[in-house]
């Protein structure tokens, strides 16, 4: 129990600047990823907040595999299904009061920088703990598991489908629906060579200190 509650403690920063990491690359409005882009129609569908779709839809989908794929859900699953909706929401709030709404080339390269800098440094802050998958690799791997696809096929078909599904809803796409896609990976690839302090190093120092307090 206490191992399930330092890990949740770890990986919560991880929920929070992802968050402001996806309401700043909205913001830009170049595009985003698939899965950005499909919560997006949702809000054009339904007239909800994007953190409210995105809560709706990485909800249900926590959800439905909690009993279609139960090995790839964990409490890092349900923190980020239930928190990251709250997260994006709450970072728009705190944008608009601070920087307002600026538009212009400049503010767009600086959405899109810094957006693109703070998801990646979440994922790559998160992954290393090993704690749940997110949305689009649960989808993935499911889909892996069940046609024998290769990952990247399989990301490919997700993202494709994602895609699709969402351009009814004239979902802005472009420069940034490029730069998520190809190189959120290797962005994260090197930032966990990188960057020695993440959620597995947090847990591990946090471990160590309630033991040794334990132990006084």
């Amino acid at each position: 129990m206490k191992a399930l509650l330092l890990k949740s403690l770890c990986i919560l920063p991880a929920v929070f600047i992802c968050g402001l990491g996806v309401s700043l690359f909205v913001r830009a409005n170049l595009g985003c990823d698939p899965v950005t882009m499909f919560e997006l129609a949702l809000t054009n569908i339904f007239s909800i907040t994007l953190g409210q779709a995105a809560l709706w839809f990485e909800g249900l989908v926590f959800l439905c595999f909690l009993f279609l794929n139960r090995k790839l859900i964990h409490m890092g699953t349900f923190l980020f299904a239930f928190g990251i909706g709250p997260a994006i929401d709450w970072s728009e709030k705190m944008l608009q009061l601070t920087l307002g709404n600026p538009q212009g080339l400049f503010w767009q390269l600086f959405y899109l920088v810094s957006g693109t800098i703070a998801i990646c440094w979440s994922l790559a802050f998160y992954i290393p703990l090993n704690f749940g998958y997110q949305t689009s690799d649960i989808l993935t791997l499911s889909l892996m598991e069940w046609t024998k696809l290769r990952y990247g096929y399989a990301l490919i078909l997700i993202y494709a489908v994602l895609f699709g599904l969402s351009l009814p809803f004239h979902v802005p796409f472009g420069l940034g629906t490029m730069i998520a896609v190809v190189t959120y990976g290797p962005i994260i690839d090197y930032m966990m060579q990188l960057i020695p302090f993440n959620a597995k190093t947090c847990y591990l120092y946090l471990e160590k200190k309630t033991t040794a307090k334990h132990h006084e």
